[in-house]
């Protein structure tokens, strides 16, 4: 068999397009010395499903075909760095997605989620891209199976993982997204929700496929786990891709429908509505006199309160203080005793990236993240005084802010009438005339 020539190019879930340049090296001539290492895999992979298996193979290539929104595939390296650790197919290729089902090293695919003719998406894949994050992975399915939506949790090396939600119709991913943070809040941290523009841009980035992963010259198993809602049989599931039977069973049923986010959609629009309304409402001074409404202000989450926290310190703090930057703009992690710079610090200024082997440490940093990493600080402990704080503080205001009201009405009463005044004589208008209008009881006619 003859290899297609290869575009290499440097493409990361982070990097919004690849850059191309010429290579003579076939990927099968990279491939040739560890594939041989896959023998064992694809053996149990064959081995735990018998001839009969050719259904389900065939209903999961149309489940890994509805997540193609363009085209074009990558393909992984095995390498762990963003810059190489995948490569770009042409167009026209085709990829050999039952060699993907078996595992195959030279395979492992991925590809883009929003078609960018429609701007829908049939798939949401929230990057469990650190151990805390992994953490939460069964909290967030067991809301969703609550609210009627079915995801899962595919859980990669590094205390890592992709939580994806599988669509029975192509939805609006921005709304799509909207719903699902309702639905679970913890969402809300994860930076990396394709293909959404959200805490970071992933609306045209490639994805890679759920169910391998690939790192050096080994593939490793992705094990699914899920949490269906009702009718089906609640309780956690945990199924290996191998078994191509239960695997094909789970994403039949591992379908959540669209009308929900449809649904969805005529809340947000019935919202956008009202909000003008209760604009105008709150920009209002003016009322019945002697009657002024209390202030709506009230304490915050302890979420709000710990988002409060975050955004207060990086306003006043800067990555770039903290540490040490070469030339390139990099910095060492030194929480983790590295010695040559890994940490690249964004544009922006606010944010930075390790790209380096960093375990367990989050990937995506910011100024609050990177000083507690420096200092080694508790990050909980810290930002649970510091909430404490902000609450002492929200309390202060919300107690002044009732007293305040609560003057404000007794001096009102005791005021009692309010009345014009003459524009004349400036005395008040509180003589009433038999036509029943109101004088300073003076004819200044004349």
């Amino acid at each position: 068999m003859v290899a297609e020539p290869l575009s290499w190019c440097v493409w990361d879930d982070s990097e919004p397009s690849p850059i191309f340049f010429d290579a003579s090296l076939q990927l099968d001539d990279v491939i040739q010395e560890t594939e041989p290492r896959q023998v064992d895999l694809i053996a149990d992979v064959e081995s735990n499903n018998p001839p009969s298996a050719s259904l389900a193979i065939d209903t999961i290539k149309n489940w890994l075909e509805k997540r193609r929104g363009t085209p074009r595939i990558i393909q992984a390296t095995g390498n762990l760095e963003a810059f190489d650790k995948y490569i770009s197919k042409s167009e026209a290729y085709e990829p050999d997605i039952e060699a993907y089902i078996q595992g195959k090293i030279g395979h492992i695919y991925g590809s883009r989620l929003c078609n960018p003719e429609t701007g829908l998406t049939s798939v949401l894949s929230f990057d469990f891209d650190s151990s805390e994050y992994n953490d939460q992975a069964q909290n967030c399915l067991l809301d969703f199976a609550r609210a009627g939506a079915a995801a899962i949790y595919w859980q990669r090396q590094r205390n890592r993982g992709h939580l994806e939600i599988y669509f029975d119709q192509p939805v609006n991913p921005e709304i799509a997204r909207k719903w699902l943070l309702e639905v679970c809040p913890d969402l809300e941290d994860i930076p990396e929700c394709f293909p959404c523009d959200g805490i970071e841009n992933r609306t045209n980035h490639a994805l890679s496929w759920p169910m391998w992963q690939r790192i050096g010259g080994q593939v490793h198993v992705c094990k699914a786990l899920a949490i269906l809602p009702a009718p089906h049989a609640g309780g956690l599931q945990e199924i290996d891709p191998t078994d191509l039977e239960q695997l094909s069973q789970l994403v039949t049923n591992a379908v959540t429908p669209a009308a929900l986010i449809e649904e969805f959609a005529v809340v947000l629009a019935e919202r956008e509505k009202l909000q003008p309304c209760e604009q105008e409402i709150g920009n209002v001074h003016g009322g019945v006199i002697g009657i002024n409404p209390k202030p709506i202000t009230q304490v915050q989450s302890d979420r709000d309160l710990a988002k409060q926290s975050i955004a207060d310190f990086n306003r006043a703090n800067r990555i770039e203080d903290m540490v040490e930057l070469n030339k390139k703009g990099k910095f060492c992690a030194i929480w983790r005793g590295e010695r040559t710079p890994s940490v690249a610090l964004d544009r922006s200024g606010e944010f930075a990236t390790d790209y380096g082997r960093n375990g367990s440490f989050p990937k995506k940093l910011d100024a609050y993240e990177v000083y507690c990493l420096l200092n080694n600080i508790d990050k909980k402990a810290d930002l649970a005084e510091r909430c404490t704080q902000l609450r002492r503080a929200e309390i202060q205001v919300v107690k002044s802010e009732e007293l305040a009201t609560e003057l404000f009405a007794t001096e009102q009463k005791q005021q009692g009438a309010v009345y014009a005044v003459c524009c004349v004589c400036r005395k008040s208008k509180s003589v009433k005339r038999a036509d029943g209008a109101m004088t300073c009881g003076t004819d200044h006619v004349g």
